[in-house]
């Protein structure tokens, strides 16, 4: 599946190519909460973001075609490395692994977040991205990101 990384968008640099990538729905206004979330908390700036409808997305994903099939909301995509095939997170395991991510306390969070089993995580996960939209409502497709964001804001 490394291939998958090969046929990124020319846009994507060589930093980003062997980093994780947070896809969200680009449209979710709480979704766009969490990535202004966990942007402004990776100090490293070892996480990038796209939108689900994206270039990246398109050129990323197809591979993960099948688990993909019921997720519109936030995919934790991890790019083929010279030690790791690539793979996406769904659901609570994205959300768990982003924590994990941040550092720090927020570290800490993620890994605790894993003593709920998942059918837990998951339903509750599920409920909520279903309401998700009646909740925090839609955001403009184009965003305005920090400038200090926007190498990691990929097509």
């Amino acid at each position: 599946m490394s291939t998958a990384s090969a046929t990124l968008p020319a846009a994507v640099s060589a930093a980003s190519a062997t980093a994780p990538i947070l896809f969200f729905d680009g449209e979710c206004g709480f979704c766009d909460r969490a990535i202004r979330f966990a942007m402004s908390r990776d100090t490293d700036g070892r996480l990038y973001a796209a939108t689900l409808s994206g270039d990246t997305a398109k050129a990323s994903l197809p591979p993960f075609a099948s688990v993909l099939a019921d997720v519109d909301s936030t995919v934790l995509y991890m790019p083929a490395t010279a030690t790791r095939d690539a793979s996406v997170q769904i659901h609570s395991d994205a959300a768990l692994s982003v924590l994990r991510l941040l550092g720090g306390g927020w570290a800490v969070l993620g890994v605790l977040g894993h003593i709920v089993p998942r059918w837990i995580r998951d339903g509750a996960y599920k409920t909520f991205a279903k309401r998700r939209f009646q909740l925090f409502g839609r955001v403009d497709a184009c965003q305005l990101w920090p400038p200090d964001w926007r190498a990691r804001i990929l097509p």
